[in-house]
């Protein structure tokens, strides 16, 4: 018994100190990036029914931006305007959404969507395309209580390079 007892005290003393011992790094680089970065979390409403679509984007997306969760709700357009209504302003809505280009006015004047800052603007001027700017910088003036954009925004042109004002 006290040649066992003797055994079993030896045996532990050795796995502790086995245990405590420093660990060899022959020059390995450990990326612990992924263990310890939180990873956001976007909500994306649109109208994919099958989500074929929406696999491809968010395939693409985390190539760029591996640390970001998305998460695709199947949602009818037209349903998405009144749903943000409810869950918006609670934090529950869609950071991403898509809904009729006619519900857009309505959507600005509830205070769903919000214009991007004239700065934002002015840095993808050359980049996007001058009809999908102008909707994305779209504001309501509630003193002249009209969208006309700004005097300083230039006027769209039509397909043959005519401006909207004349």
């Amino acid at each position: 018994m006290k040649k066992l007892l003797l055994l079993l005290f030896v045996l532990s003393g050795v796995l502790t100190l086995a245990a405590c011992s420093e660990p060899v790094n022959e020059g390995e680089l450990i990326d612990f990036g992924d263990t310890f970065v939180q990873k956001s979390k976007i909500r994306v409403w649109i109208d994919d029914e099958n989500g074929e679509y929406m696999e491809a984007v968010i395939e693409a997306f985390n190539e760029v931006y591996p640390n970001i969760v998305v998460e695709h709700q199947h949602m009818g357009s037209v349903d998405a305007r009144e749903l943000l209504k409810t869950f918006g302003p609670s934090g529950n809505g869609a950071d991403v959404f898509q809904f009729p280009h006619d519900h857009l006015a309505q959507a600005t004047l509830e205070d769903l969507v919000l214009p991007l800052p004239i700065s934002t603007r002015d840095v993808l001027e050359g980049r996007a395309h001058e009809l999908g700017l102008s909707i994305a910088t779209v504001s309501y003036d509630e003193g002249a209580q009209s969208f006309d954009p700004e005097p300083d925004v230039k006027p769209l042109k039509d397909f043959r390079g005519r401006s909207d004002t004349g």
